[in-house]
């Protein structure tokens, strides 16, 4: 498909105020078009993209149907400070909510319950103050990238970035099925479930560590009337198991039109961990401070000794730029496979020799049906629910254990206090 460039000014992509149909539409009185593209940023000879990136998933239920710019901007005010909250580039990267460079692309839900399409793929223009400074020489290829300035090729395509945002947003709304409704369906039966599943590896790792923003309205789906925290997550759980999506161990952003009720909460947490995410954010727009993306990832496989086993393992370790995992789980590889989020520090000498230690989170604690609380161990849960880790990284090798401070003994061997884990470094690999 081929789109024809034209001017935006800066107001009209922040605002996604009245822009002329034109405008809207990424052509000159051409039909609007979907799957934009905005990727000069993906690549940039000199720098390294982003380990991370982020999927906006849109309920077509919470979209209603527009036909011009004046009636989105009345209509769908909502789905726009969603989209611009972690998509523009001057307010994500300044909130810190997004990466500089890093690939956002937006998907619609269809309300039959079809595969997701993609409406927008791109990667967000802009630069640290450092790589700004290493930009302005021109002498480097950094600086042959931006021939005729630094500044001025990123306000130029901060505007075609803005301007294909707002298509994008468009044409959702001109496709989108009817005036936005909370749909009245159980969780299997719910069309934006229907939808990821018909949507086969819509989460995928290949890109880097995937992260997902969703948009919907749980406020009318009919589940169990829950009387306990126990309850909700016990049927999360099961929904999870049974529903079987695949969310590539993504931080998932549940944001919702109004907050959403507690137990409720407890059962999504419930029912994401069994389909390897993790519930980071559930209610509006406003996220507060959001985890900071990697600066160095590793991936392992290995083993865990259990006391009558040998099981397998993979471990994928994320290290941000404080210090601090990221994006960082362990998969206990089974039928199915249990992932579990690891939360911590990591002290690192280099990129090679680390030591990690958790922090009180609670680790495997995340599989209990009371977590919070007083620990719950279970030998039949992933690594029997225990709280704490600590793992060395020495080059391509990781070794450590699983332990609990309240655990001290694992099996019927005398002095066998925790699980210990071997595994070696994968490089290529996208779990």
């Amino acid at each position: 498909m081929r789109h024809k460039r034209i001017l935006i000014t800066a107001v009209c992509g922040l605002a996604l105020a009245a822009c002329s149909e034109s405008s809207a539409s990424g052509g000159s009185g051409g039909a609007m078009t979907g799957d934009l593209k905005a990727e000069e940023f993906c690549t940039v000879e000199g720098l390294e993209a982003p380990l991370r990136q982020t999927f906006i998933l849109v309920d077509d239920n919470m979209v209603n149907k527009t036909e011009d710019p004046r009636e989105f901007v009345a209509l769908n005010a909502n789905v726009r400070d969603v989209v611009l909250a972690v998509a523009d580039p001057q307010k994500a990267l300044a909130s810190g909510v997004t990466e500089a460079r890093e690939r956002v692309s937006i998907f619609v839900l269809p309300s039959d319950g079809g595969a997701a399409e993609r409406a927008f793929s791109g990667c967000l223009p802009g630069l640290s103050a450092d790589e700004m400074a290493q930009a302005k020489q021109e002498s480097s290829a950094l600086g042959d990238f931006f021939t005729g300035g630094a500044s001025q090729k990123i306000e130029n395509s901060v505007n075609d970035f803005r301007m294909k945002l707002v298509a994008s947003l468009q044409y959702i709304a001109r496709n989108a099925a009817g005036p936005a409704e909370a749909p009245d369906a159980t969780i299997a039966e719910a069309s934006f479930i229907k939808s990821l599943r018909a949507s086969n590896r819509l989460v995928s790792g290949d890109g880097g560590v995937p992260r997902v923003f969703l948009y919907t309205d749980v406020s009318q789906m009919d589940f169990p009337k829950f009387t306990s925290q126990e309850e909700a997550r016990a049927a999360g759980f099961a929904d999870g198991k049974k529903i079987g999506l695949d969310f590539n161990r993504a931080d998932v952003f549940v944001i919702l039109p109004e907050a959403g009720d507690d137990l409720i909460r407890e059962y999504f947490q419930a029912f994401l961990l069994a389909q390897h995410a993790r519930l980071a954010h559930w209610g509006g727009v406003n996220m507060g401070a959001v985890p900071i993306a990697p600066a160095s990832v590793q991936r392992f496989v290995g083993k865990v000794q259990y006391p009558d086993s040998l099981e397998n393992v993979r471990l994928r370790i994320g290290v941000d730029k404080n210090g601090k995992l990221s994006d960082s789980w362990i998969i206990l590889e089974g039928t199915p496979d249990r992932s579990t989020p690891m939360t911590g520090q990591a002290v690192c000498k280099s990129r090679g020799e680390c030591n990690i230690s958790s922090d009180s989170e609670g680790f495997a604690q995340a599989w209990s049906l009371a977590p919070g609380g007083e620990p719950e161990f279970d030998p039949d849960g992933p690594f029997g629910h225990m709280r704490r880790f600590e793992f060395n990284i020495d080059g391509k090798d990781l070794s450590g254990r699983i332990f609990d401070p309240a655990v001290d003994q694992i099996g019927s061997k005398s002095g066998n206090d925790s699980l210990t884990v071997e595994a070696v470094e994968i490089e290529g690999a996208t779990f």
